[in-house]
């Protein structure tokens, strides 16, 4: 006590050179976890949810089709867990090859359905274009800005999508680009995004069918325990 009244201005400058560290300590820990927040949430939105069950099952000529069926055991198990599901989709998804003019490229595309999927629209960011449309148009395609670089094409012009279907025949359809959006490949995903209905078609899939059920939890802190529920429901 004695050396700091002695130096009171240096004991000022001491105290006030903590505060401030801690004052940046603070600032710096809630803009982490804010980050770190908003890289979660755009992440779960672009992937349609935290917790993902797809379906397998065998065609009659012994060939593993990726499609989800009707299914009671997993309707009852949304119904009992209720509570711990803030909201779930229903996706398809290909790896088509996109194709314009001379120019081609192959990557990742999902089947979403646009009018339940607010929070996918509201979570891209869009660089040219519009989403507005994406609800009222069937054949329409939101591509990354990357992928319509490679390609060439502009918003507002058509794309050959060439694909398999689930059993193997080759098929061809065509998508307007309605939009171009940023690239999400810093977060290990970079996808193109159809109308579910469209890309089933594709597939040789019904309009209603999907290939992916995936569940927004509220709380991530128990995401084994959620999961676990459902896969051992779903092997009963």
């Amino acid at each position: 006590c004695r050396n700091i009244s002695r130096q009171k201005k240096r004991s000022s400058l001491l105290a006030g050179a903590i505060a401030f560290g801690m004052l940046v300590i603070t600032l710096m820990n809630a803009l982490t976890g804010g980050v770190v927040q908003n890289i979660r949430e755009n992440f779960s939105h672009a992937l349609g949810g935290h917790v993902f069950i797809m379906g397998r099952e065998f065609s009659d000529a012994g060939q593993m089709v990726l499609k989800i069926r009707p299914d009671e055991r997993l309707d009852l198990l949304l119904e009992e867990n209720a509570a711990q599901i803030e909201a779930f989709t229903r996706r398809s998804q290909a790896m088509p090859s996109l194709i314009f003019g001379s120019k081609q490229t192959m990557h990742l595309v999902y089947g979403v359905d646009f009018q339940e999927e607010d929070r996918l629209l509201d979570s891209l960011v869009v660089t040219q274009g519009s989403l507005d449309q994406a609800h009222a148009w069937q054949d329409c395609i939101i591509l990354p800005q990357p992928v319509g670089e490679r390609l060439g094409v502009q918003v507002g012009e058509t794309i050959l999508v060439r694909m398999e279907t689930l059993t193997g025949q080759q098929n061809v359809g065509e998508a307007k680009v309605i939009a171009f959006v940023e690239d999400q490949e810093q977060l290990g995903l970079s996808a193109a995004y159809v109308s579910r209905s469209y890309l089933n078609t594709l597939l040789g899939m019904n309009p209603q069918e999907y290939q992916m059920l995936n569940m927004f939890i509220t709380d991530l802190d128990v995401t084994d325990q959620f999961s676990r529920i459902f896969r051992e429901g779903l092997r009963s």
